[in-house]
């Protein structure tokens, strides 16, 4: 009995702590305002945290009408409630098909899901919403509830029956009645105070010393309740304060459309921001909080022409230049961005927010250095979690990962709720090789920033690299929209839909990114291989469209990026072009060489790759065999890629008359000790022995014996995003012999058989070096300087029988040797200019070359030794120019010209 009791005391306390080290429902993420927190088995409300673990079947709400909470369920579902709301959060694990997940009981609260599970329900009082995608918005009050779909599909029902409600569509939930829907105008609108705005009186410097009088008081009055957190009371102050007449200065009106856009008013916010530009004609700042309204609202032209207006009324104001540096950043003008930026730390060398935007632009640009110091002062005027976060992705894509994770840490340990830091810690795991943990970052940054479309580009690649296919093209397609000239989220989707083998879908996909290709802030970002997937001549190229794929490869040339070389290098007929892009595409990137040829990672990630495979064939005569093997893949730091082949070819016939084997082996290196310079090595061994025929001297046969080796290495170095300056060098050798032996018989009453040998050997060798700097300029155009030079000398050997000899009689023997070298110099300068619908290139080059021939013959059956020589030098100035000009969309006319020695 003791035993019994001793063993149910067991179970009972191994039950108490599975419930209570239980996995958690779901997590508190972001929290302003006031919120709070009741345990399952509590009674009492306690203030909510960010971060807090939510377990199953506990509640949380908001108590204030300028509160926010969001919260990240189990299975990545986000929910943010707003205002005076309060919801239930239920167990994963109790809650089964046709129970609620969460319980909405009152208020507002905006959804999404970017992997809805099959049973997924909100409960409200008033019925169920079965979720079938991605983002949705939920108003109870009283008996009746209201459910908006942004994205996607909601199923509603109670007892009186069902219905489906699609993207901008409202439903309607009442006890006591059938649900009923509605058609809306843009949804999305309904969910704009979900964001990451913030509402700060240190924008406004002329709150530190107000006028005295009511306008004063006023203004004191809102600027402590916004301080103090008290945003709704901030808010109806404001109102309050905009309709008094006869106001001095447009501070009261710029706070009132801060809080506005809080509260996700972005008309009001407008309205309220027009009246300022009636009312304050002389306030200079007013057309750039234009600007910043109409983005916020997802209107870009309105932007634009604000923005336009605040540089041409007021360039002296440093909120002219930052808001046009913002628009020109999301429009793709990195040069009228940086110029913007630069501007604004000009004009006030202490606001912490020029810096920042200059940082942010050089960062996207690829600049690192330029970055690095533009934060740098940014930090050090005040040290900011959104300026930590963006500086930590900065990092993590300059490879400093260690640095990248520290920067991070300090950032969410300043605030645990910034969207930035989370961004740059999904996109630091990315790197790492841990999507799983990038999509658990990601997930907590595109819901507290949900117009952030760098966090949607680097969720969809995390998506993708899990396997979640549909959920990484849903999050391509919400980057588009947020940010609509950036042609990265289109790159990306027409890679995927290669590596599904869906080419038509990837055309569609290539023909926005090509479209939007001007705009783009840079392509570095996205993974090579050497097969050159990336380009956007590879979704032509796998529907057989050879002619469609190169000229998209050549309208979107860029000659600093990888993924225009390795494409082409597999395009070129001749073997002096194929080479020449390999080896660029190596210097462009010489990470490449570690990447995967089959599913393509989207973003650089640690990984090691194998491939077996053997091909073969054989008919009633000959047999074919040819294994092949292959490794590569990118060391864990993402320093250091490898690559290795063997193969071999074996070919024979059955009787033994026929073999032929030739075995490859072929290298590869690739370094990155810097974010800046680049290192590679590649090298080729290939073997060759053949037979044709048997190896007797009596017998007619052939014989190639040889062996051929090649080894080029080069560095390059990223002066900045837009150069690059390489070297490169590279060496040959090889040792053949050739051997043949014919046999001809004349018929007769005695046949005769003759006999006539010849013995061929070859020993060339190879040496040359290229250097080159390339430089790309406004407007799209391109210099270049370059310098090169070859040596090749192969020493020749020829014997052979003079005539056909009997088998009893000696052969008279010639030989003629040859000592063959050639040089070459050349030093060239070219330019590549887009005059509108045309694109120019020129180059004028100085090229030598100089070819030495000593040959000796040899004929010791009749007494002769002959010596000859040749020697030839050139050298001239040269020039070539060609024009390609797109008459009409899908028709290119192009025309050359090429003067050379």
């Amino acid at each position: 009995m003791k035993t019994t009791r001793f063993l149910f005391a067991i179970a009972l306390a191994l039950g108490g702590w599975q419930a209570a080290h239980a996995a958690p429902a779901g997590e508190i993420v972001s929290l302003a305002g006031k919120g709070e927190y009741r345990g399952v088995s509590a009674r009492d409300w306690v203030a909510a945290r960010v971060r807090q673990a939510l377990e199953g079947g506990s509640f949380v709400r908001t108590v204030a009408t300028d509160a926010k909470m969001g919260v990240l369920l189990a299975d990545r579902t986000q929910f943010t409630l707003q205002g005076v709301a309060t919801a239930q959060v239920k167990d994963p694990v109790e809650s089964t098909a046709g129970k609620s997940i969460v319980d909405m009981v009152k208020g507002t609260g905006r959804f999404q899901s970017k992997t809805p599970a099959k049973g997924f329900m909100v409960g409200t009082p008033s019925g169920l919403a079965a979720i079938r995608g991605t983002e949705w918005v939920i108003d109870v009050a009283d008996e009746r509830s209201v459910v908006t779909v942004v994205e996607g599909e909601v199923e509603v029902a109670n007892e009186h029956g069902r219905l489906t409600v699609l993207a901008d569509e409202q439903a309607v939930l009442e006890k006591g009645r059938a649900p009923a829907k509605r058609r809306i105008q843009d949804a999305r609108e309904r969910v704009q105070w979900v964001s990451a705005f913030t509402v700060e009186t240190a924008r406004y410097p002329e709150l530190r010393v107000l006028p005295a009088g009511a306008e004063g008081a006023s203004l004191a009055a809102i600027a402590k309740a916004v301080d103090a957190g008290d945003l709704a009371s901030a808010r109806s102050l404001a109102m309050i304060h905009v309709a008094r007449p006869g106001l001095a200065l447009a501070t009261g009106h710029f706070l009132a459309a801060d809080l506005s856009l809080w509260f996700g008013d972005a008309a009001e916010a407008q309205a309220i921001l027009a009246e300022a530009g009636r009312r304050f004609p002389a306030e200079k700042r007013t057309d750039a909080f234009v600007a910043w309204a109409a983005l916020f609202a997802d209107r870009f032209d309105l932007a634009r022409e604000a923005a336009g207006r605040a540089l041409a009324r007021n360039p002296g104001t440093p909120e002219s230049q930052l808001a046009s540096g913002d628009v020109a950043r999301l429009d793709g003008d990195y040069r009228a961005s940086r110029e913007a930026f630069r501007e604004a730390t000009r004009i006030a060398p202490k606001d912490w927010r020029g810096w920042h935007g200059l940082a942010r632009v050089e960062g996207e640009r690829g600049n690192v250095e330029r970055s690095r110091r533009a934060f740098a002062r940014s930090l050090a005027l005040e040290k900011r979690p959104l300026v930590l976060g963006e500086r930590g992705a900065l990092e993590a894509g300059a490879g400093e990962m260690a640095e990248a994770a520290r920067t991070l840490d300090e950032a969410l340990a300043l605030q645990a709720d910034d969207y930035t830091a989370w961004a740059g810690r999904g996109y630091e795991r990315l790197r790492a090789g841990d999507p799983g943990g990038a999509i658990d970052a990601l997930v907590r940054a595109t819901m507290l920033e949900p117009r952030y479309a760098r966090a949607h580009i680097h969720l969809a690649v995390a998506y993708w690299q899990q396997g979640l296919r549909e959920q990484a093209f849903a999050s391509l397609e919400r980057a588009s929209l947020a940010d609509p000239r950036d042609p990265l989220p289109y790159q990306y989707a027409a890679m995927m839909r290669g590596d599904l083998l869906q080419p038509g879908l990837a055309i569609e996909q290539a023909r926005e990114a090509l479209a939007r290709l001007p705009y783009a802030k840079s392509l570095d970002a996205i993974a090579g291989s050497t097969r050159g997937v990336a380009n956007l001549g590879a979704a032509y190229a796998q529907f057989g469209l050879e002619a469609w794929a190169l000229r998209n490869a050549q309208e979107s040339y860029d000659p600093l990026w990888a993924g225009s070389h390795f494409f082409l290098a597999d395009r070129y007929a001749s073997r002096y072009g194929r080479n020449s892009e390999l080896f660029q595409g190596f210097l462009a990137d010489p990470l490449a060489i570690g990447a995967s040829n089959r599913f393509q990672s989207l973003v650089t990630r640690p990984g090691a790759y194998g491939l077996a495979g053997w091909r073969g064939a054989r008919d009633p005569d000959t047999r074919v065999s040819e294994p092949i093997v292959t490794f590569n893949g990118l060391s864990g730091d993402g320093r250091l890629a490898g690559f290795a082949e063997g193969t071999v070819l074996r070919n024979s016939r059955d009787d033994g008359t026929a073999s032929e084997r030739a075995s490859s082996a072929t290298f590869g290196l690739g370094m990155r000790p810097r974010h800046d310079v680049g290192v590679f090595v590649y090298g080729n061994r290939l073997i060759v022995d053949t037979l044709a025929g048997r190896d007797d001297p009596r017998q007619a046969h052939a014989v190639v014996d040889g062996a051929a080796r090649r080894v080029d290495a080069g560095a390059s170095w990223r002066a900045s995003a837009d150069s690059i300056a390489w070297l490169k060098v590279g060496s040959g050798t090889e040792d053949s012999l050739s051997r043949e032996n014919a046999v001809t018989v004349v018929p007769g009453t005695t046949p005769l058989t003759f006999y006539r040998s010849q013995r061929f050997t070859t020993q060339p060798r190879l040496a040359d070096v290229q250097a080159r700097w390339i430089s790309r300029l406004a407007g799209g155009h391109e210099v270049s300087v370059g310098v090169e030079g070859a040596r090749w000398r192969t020493t020749d050997f020829l014997e052979r029988d003079s005539v056909p000899h009997l088998a009893s009689v000696e052969g008279l023997r010639e030989s003629v040797g040859q000592d063959i070298r050639d040089e070459s110099r050349l030093v060239a300068l070219a330019g590549r200019f887009r005059l509108g619908a045309a694109t120019v290139e020129a180059q004028l080059d100085w090229a030598s070359y100089g070819k030495t021939d000593d040959i000796v013959v040899r004929r010791d059956y009749a007494g002769q030794l002959v010596a000859l020589e040749e020697d030839f030098t050139r050298a001239a100035l040269n020039g070539r120019a060609g024009v390609a000009w797109e008459a009409a969309p899908g028709f290119t006319a192009r025309a050359a010209w090429q003067r050379w020695l």
